[in-house]
């Protein structure tokens, strides 16, 4: 255990991560700090909390991802416990001290009184808590700090990590093409919801799709038209060439008949 003259950050440095809990922030705090306040404690805790957060602290990725989940529940999850621990601390003390009572009735007084304060220290945390839950600046990772962490209450930050990127393995499994092509119902098969902008964008992917059909369609009827037009000049060739043979055949049906009547006339001339 550390000793009670080390600072509150000793205890980052020196415990596992995995043992980074609740729990043993508030016993460390409560037992080995000696830090009986609530003010004082939860204030404490918070500072240090975001001192580790920070990029330059020293500490690797893996604890700040630690410390900011301490961070996302540490209005719920140490109001709740710290109460508890007191009450815990209170009774070891009361059983250290071995307070000798005088009679019944100032045992009585006496657990009357710690129990009131008990409960008005409960009904204090939870207005705290409220009152914290209601402040806008309450979900700052700190004071300089512009942006602003969600209160996971139902999920751990782990968690939704671990949920985004199964969803993004499942999204992953298909290539860039047919991504471009997934509809709404693609997109629900692998966990998602189309948002708003989302569906605009498969809207208006529908349409650029409806234009280059348009566009294909456009450029058939152009070709199809420059087809029939040249089929059409080749036609009217054709029936010119036709025309040419109709008179050369008429010229030389002419010139048949000429000749029959030519030897018709010379035939009667010499008496055939």
């Amino acid at each position: 255990m550390l000793s009670t003259s080390a600072t509150a950050m000793n205890f980052y440095k020196v415990t596992p991560v995995k043992e980074w809990t609740c729990n043993n922030v508030m016993n460390y705090y409560c037992e080995e700090l000696n830090i009986l306040k609530k003010a004082n404690i939860l204030d404490d805790i918070k500072k240090n909390l975001q001192k580790v957060a920070k990029v330059n602290s020293g500490f690797d990725a893996t604890c700040r991802i630690k410390v900011q989940e301490l961070i996302d529940n540490w209005k719920i999850l140490f109001a709740k416990d710290w109460v508890t621990l007191v009450k815990k601390i209170h009774r070891s003390s009361r059983i250290n001290k071995k307070i000798e009572f005088v009679d019944d009735s100032q045992k009585r007084s006496l657990d009357n009184y710690e129990q009131m304060d008990e409960e008005a220290l409960a009904k204090k945390a939870k207005l705290d808590v409220e009152a914290e839950d209601t402040n806008p600046n309450a979900n700052l990772v700190c004071d300089k700090n512009r942006f602003r962490l969600l209160i996971l209450q139902h999920t751990s930050l782990s968690n939704s990590n671990q949920t985004s990127h199964e969803t993004n393995n499942l999204v992953e499994e298909k290539n860039t093409e047919e991504f471009i092509e997934m509809k709404q119902k693609d997109f629900r098969d692998c966990g998602l919801e189309m948002r708003p902008t989302m569906r605009l964008a498969d809207l208006s992917k529908e349409l650029n799709d409806q234009n280059k059909d348009s566009k294909l369609n456009r450029d058939l009827c152009k070709l199809l038209n420059g087809r029939n037009k040249s089929i059409c000049a080749k036609f009217q060739n054709i029936k010119g060439d036709i025309e040419k043979i109709r008179h050369q055949i008429e010229k030389i049906d002419n010139t048949v008949k000429s000749l029959e009547q030519r030897n018709d006339i010379e035939g009667s001339e010499f008496g055939y």
